[in-house]
């Protein structure tokens, strides 16, 4: 029987298999993954990160046509994508392995420079995880300005999420001002009698 969902049933749908941890079979994921083909024009900057995460997880192949529709998709939505859903796209696409064209990359990481007075902790977290995940630098300045935001948070971050902005700073290989190393690992040391 042919599913007919709306996109943000389509979306909530898949969403909630993959957090809930269903198992679906093979052939309804397909089913959604061809519905989500079908909707794909509909689904507003949220839902397009939701589906592409909730789909890689649910085990849909990474470059398989519908994901490379939602790649293509997302292109064009961009700019209506809040810091939540950047950070979040970006993660999902180097976690599951998928490589958005270059252009896409590219786009992306500007309207991270141009959304990032808005980013919370978390989601710079997530975005220096996810460039460490894939190894690509930024750039010049875009790393720069993702760190001086960084430095906003550090008197709040928990020791873990330090400890891994320090790995994604590494693992990137930026070079970090002396006043930001010094300024990322004085919360950590303070955390630590061995720094003292």
């Amino acid at each position: 029987e042919a599913l007919s969902f709306g996109a943000r049933d389509l979306a909530n749908t898949v969403w909630a298999c993959e957090r809930m941890g269903q198992h679906l079979e093979p052939d309804i994921v397909e089913a959604l993954a061809e519905q989500v083909e079908q909707s794909i024009l509909f689904f507003n900057a949220q839902e397009l990160a939701y589906t592409l995460q909730a789909l890689t997880k649910l085990g849909y192949v990474p470059g398989s046509d519908t994901v490379l529709t939602l790649l293509a998709h997302m292109r064009h939505t961009l700019p209506s994508f809040n810091p939540s859903a950047l950070a979040n796209t970006l993660w999902v696409l180097a976690a599951t392995g998928n490589n958005p064209s270059p252009d896409l990359m590219d786009a992306l990481l500007k309207q991270v420079g141009q959304r990032l007075p808005f980013f919370n902790g978390q989601a710079l977290l997530n975005t220096l995880c996810a460039l460490a995940i894939r190894r690509q630098h930024p750039g010049r300045y875009l790393m720069a300005a993702l760190l001086e935001r960084l430095t906003e948070f550090l008197s709040i971050m928990s020791t873990q999420d330090l400890f891994a902005a320090v790995k994604a700073i590494a693992t990137i290989q930026a070079s970090v001002a002396p006043f930001f190393s010094e300024a990322l690992l004085e919360p950590v040391c303070n955390n630590f009698s061995c720094c003292t």
